[in-house]
Formats: C-alpha cells, sequence, structure tokens
C-alpha cells in the first residue's frame, strides 16, 4: 500500500480554500478574540473531510480523462496506484469521521454541510459540463463555504464580502476553464465537456467584467 498516494488523493492541497470560512469573524475583529479561532476548528475539519470525500469520487470518475491532461495524468487513481477497491475504503473511512464531527454541529450548520456535499457531487456527475453552470457551481461553493463560516462564528455576511468573493470565484472559475482551452487545445472537450460550449472570447470576457468588478 503506498500511503503517499492515498495523502494525495485526498488533496489536502485544496484545504486551503475552506480557511474561508474563518473571513466573517476575522473581517468582523473577532477572530482572535478568546475561544473564536479554536471554534472553528471542527467546523474547518469537518469541511475538510467532505471535501476530500468528493475529491476522491470526482478523481475516481474522471480517471479517463484524467489520463489526457498532461497533469492530471500523475494523479494516483488516474496511474492505477489506487484502484475501486482503494477509493470505496478511503471514502468510507472519511464518511466514519465525518459524520460524528458533524452531528456535533447545530442544525443550521449542518444543512451548509449537506447543502455543500449535495452541490459538490452534482457538479462531478453532472453539472460540470454545462457550460456556464460549470464555473457558477464553483462560485456557489465557494458561497457555501463563506455562509458556513457566517454560520459557525455567529456572524452576518456582509453583502460587500458577499459580492467580492462571488466575482472573485468567478473571475478565477473562468480562468482556469480558458486555461485548459489553451493548454489542451483541440483535446479539450474530451477533457471536459463544458469546454465545447464557450465561444471564443467569452471566458475572457466573464474575466474582465468579473475583474473590474
Amino acid at each position: 500500500m503506498n500511503v503517499l498516494a492515498f495523502v494525495r488523493l485526498l488533496r489536502p492541497g485544496q484545504w486551503v480554500k475552506n480557511l474561508l470560512i474563518f473571513f466573517p469573524p476575522f473581517l468582523a475583529g473577532a477572530l482572535f478574540h478568546a475561544g473564536v479561532l479554536a471554534s472553528g476548528f471542527v467546523p474547518f475539519v469537518t469541511l475538510c473531510l467532505a471535501s476530500s470525500c468528493v475529491y476522491v469520487c470526482n478523481d475516481y470518475l474522471d480517471r479517463g480523462q484524467d489520463r489526457l491532461h498532461p497533469r492530471k495524468c500523475q494523479r494516483p487513481v488516474a496511474t492505477g496506484e489506487i484502484g475501486l477497491r482503494g477509493v470505496m475504503v478511503i471514502v468510507s473511512f472519511l464518511v466514519l469521521l465525518l459524520i460524528p464531527l458533524a452531528l456535533t454541529q447545530s442544525s443550521a450548520e449542518q444543512a451548509f454541510l449537506l447543502g455543500y456535499l449535495l452541490l459538490s457531487l452534482l457538479y462531478a456527475f453532472k453539472l460540470r459540463n454545462v457550460p456556464l453552470v460549470d464555473i457558477f457551481c464553483i462560485a456557489a461553493l465557494f458561497l457555501l463555504r463563506l455562509e458556513y463560516g457566517g454560520v459557525v462564528f455567529a456572524v452576518t455576511v456582509s453583502a460587500w464580502l458577499f459580492l467580492s468573493v462571488l466575482f472573485l470565484a468567478l473571475f478565477l472559475s473562468a480562468g482556469k476553464r480558458l486555461h485548459e482551452r489553451i493548454e489542451l487545445a483541440t483535446g479539450a472537450p474530451a477533457h471536459r465537456g463544458s469546454l465545447a460550449g464557450y465561444p471564443d472570447g467569452f471566458l475572457d470576457g466573464i474575466m474582465f467584467l468579473t475583474g473590474a468588478a
């Protein structure tokens, strides 16, 4: 068993996105008040477990397309280092860790976690292949993280912060899609179905509009 391959499959580098839950109390000037930062530890870990669970499922679903990608072809499932059995074991393990942690949280927090998981899975199975819907789904996942943080720390997310995260997420999502189109050229649609539905200049336009906002 290659332990490093299993660690890579969890994509711990992507957990940095979950730090977004700390933005509401930080911008409210309350993050470093007594006990506030520590109270976010369990929600942060729970969200990381949820996101890793989705990444593992996504990598298994994408194994064929990833083999066509110059970098993603090195992912553990794409290389064959981890097969279906390994994927099932690690997903089961993540779920067994996730459920008890989620049960310690409020019903509102659980609702945001469930919404995050459901949208992530919908994106992985279907919505990522729908042009425009795919980048709005990514933006929505960022907003769910943000609002989850607001609920965790009992801080209202301001309209300014909400819109800032929305436009930044759309900008980054459009930029990622544009990079994939350029990098993969004619092979782009085979890797990601939604790329065939974007007219030339469309993604550039989204980046311009959201960047200017």
